[in-house]
């Protein structure tokens, strides 16, 4: 295959576009020519890449799968060029790190912070994603190191524990006077209550819900989102219970008034850990962020 990077935009675009037509305007080249060149590169590659329709075209499942990687290799991409840019103009290091929200909103703002003032030579991007994703993201070099919760599959992955914590439940005083009495419980005893919980992309959420089936009693949900906090604004107000990671629950526990009961189950820990690929091949820059966050 003879596929180049100029390939795999045109054929984006195209299906993004959605038309030949409207693909040859975005790109400035002649519908013939685009028509043309991914015709070409369905010959190179033996399979056709795209279901041809007189409203327009889509992609085939091979044309899928060439979008899927061809949008890794495009960021990839555009990630060198700006890593170039910066040491070509500023001379300046370059670093990304990927993390979950919960990582991001309660451990890298003060640690970040400081790193950045003791390094004014080093840029720093942080994106916030699901755990999965940023395994993903740092297996194939989209970014440097990601953090992580210690239940996610790391393969391949090199790793270091960077935060500890505990799952706990909470409630709202007065809720129910099992939980207003009890300063520990099982997650067990959690089960008859209608639980406020995350959105069903959350590797914690998938824990907890794991668990559950375990017990042969699945969780009752009565409200799913993707915000810790606004899952425990919904708890304070007595809308359910829900289980989350101890450190939230305490900042929250004064302003919301919130019942904080400890859980006595062993999978209730909830360690961040940062993943890379080889210590070896991390850059001096990114070395030294990961030698600062780990202190």
């Amino acid at each position: 295959m003879r596929l180049d990077v100029s390939d795999l935009r045109l054929f984006t675009v195209v299906v993004e576009a959605g038309s030949m037509t409207r693909a040859a305007q975005r790109v400035g080249r002649t519908i013939a020519s685009v028509s043309e060149r991914i015709k070409q590169m369905e010959d190179d590659i033996g399979v056709p890449l795209l279901i041809r329709e007189r409203t327009g075209v889509r992609p085939t499942d091979p044309g899928k799968v060439l979008l899927h990687h061809a949008s890794k290799v495009l960021k990839q991409v555009d990630y060198m060029n700006a890593d170039l840019v910066n040491y070509g103009r500023r001379m300046r290091g370059y670093i990304r790190l990927y993390a979950n929200s919960y990582a991001i909103a309660e451990y890298l703002v003060e640690p970040v912070t400081a790193f950045l003032k003791l390094s004014p030579d080093i840029d720093l991007t942080i994106e916030e994603h699901l755990s999965e994703d940023v395994v993903e993201a740092v297996e194939h070099g989209l970014a440097d190191v990601g953090i992580v919760a210690n239940f996610i599959e790391l393969r391949e992955l090199e790793s270091r524990p960077f935060r500890i914590d505990r799952l706990v439940a909470v409630a709202a005083p007065g809720f129910d006077t099992f939980l207003d009495s009890a300063s520990e419980l099982f997650f067990n005893d959690l089960l008859a209550f209608d639980f406020i919980g995350l959105g069903r992309g959350s590797r914690l959420q998938n824990q907890i819900e794991e668990h559950a089936r375990d017990t042969g009693r699945p969780l009752r949900h009565r409200v799913q989102l993707r915000n810790l906090d606004a899952a425990c604004r919904l708890i304070a107000g007595g809308a359910g219970v829900g289980i989350v990671p101890q450190r939230v629950a305490s900042r929250l526990a004064n302003e919301l008034s919130l019942k904080i009961i400890s859980l006595k189950d062993d999978w209730a820990s909830h360690t961040l850990q940062i993943c890379f690929r080889k210590a070896d091949d991390l850059s001096a820059d990114m070395s030294r962020l990961l030698a600062h966050l780990l202190a």
